[in-house]
């Protein structure tokens, strides 16, 4: 298998498994999302962040730790570069809806702090 092999396998590795969790987060995120933002402008904008994120950084990780060097290209078997390709992806993904976890929670904590009458707000929100 030569390097172009494996970096198409990769990559189609990594966007397949990315649409997946965006068809199944994306109405619950845009619903959520609208939810915080004060506007449609800044919805969408964040929106389409958080899909770009959920691309790249499972694209970045697939490129740089699934993906062999050329030089060991050609001694890999499919099912070793699936195997590396696919752990991954599933890696990328998982810090990716961590990140994304991280900071809806602090957009949710600071729009509750936001609501709040001044009397009870906590100092450093």
């Amino acid at each position: 298998m030569n390097s172009m092999q494996t970096l198409g396998i990769c990559m189609s590795i990594s966007l397949a498994t990315s649409l997946v969790l965006l068809k199944s987060l994306s109405q619950p995120l845009r619903a959520f999302i609208g939810s915080l933002c004060s506007d449609a402008t800044s919805t969408e904008f964040w929106l389409r962040f958080t899909i770009v994120m959920l691309f790249l950084v499972p694209l970045l990780s697939t490129l740089s730790f699934g993906t062999p060097r050329a030089y060991m290209a050609e001694s890999f078997d499919g099912g070793e570069l699936i195997r590396r390709a696919v752990t991954a992806t599933l890696t990328g993904e998982f810090f990716a809806v961590i990140g994304m976890g991280f900071w809806i929670s602090s957009l949710a904590r600071r729009a509750a702090a936001a609501a709040r009458p001044d009397s009870q707000k906590t100092p450093g929100y």
